[in-house]
């Protein structure tokens, strides 16, 4: 039993010997990388030019508004005038003036 105590110790010691010197190899080598690349960037030069140009005149660009709805003008004014036409004596005055009003600013 007691050797196995000392046998263990041993092994112990040398396994932490190990991991010590592999985490200072692998710091050594962080700290190398590291300053190799800053070396390499920082070698490289800077060049900045500047210039200020004034524009007479600003041409505005040309704008396009596109209706991106999937339904039909054509489609919701024809449905509306054959339901207009169709149920015209159960809607009351104010619907009809609604519609008729959506119908006006439809066509223009």
């Amino acid at each position: 039993m007691v050797s196995c105590k000392i046998n263990g110790y041993i092994i112990g010691t040398v396994k932490k010997c190990y991991w010590t010197l592999a985490l200072l190899v692998m710091v050594g080598g962080l700290v190398f990388s590291v300053y190799a690349l800053t070396a390499a960037y920082l070698s490289y030069p800077i060049h900045v030019s500047i210039s200020v140009h004034e524009e007479q005149q600003l041409v505005f660009p040309a704008v396009t508004i596109c209706n991106m709805s999937p339904v039909k003008k054509s489609a919701i004014q024809e449905y509306y005038l054959t339901a207009a036409s169709k149920r015209r004596k159960k809607r009351s005055g104010i619907t009809t003036v609604i519609l008729l009003v959506f119908l006006a600013a439809q066509r223009s």
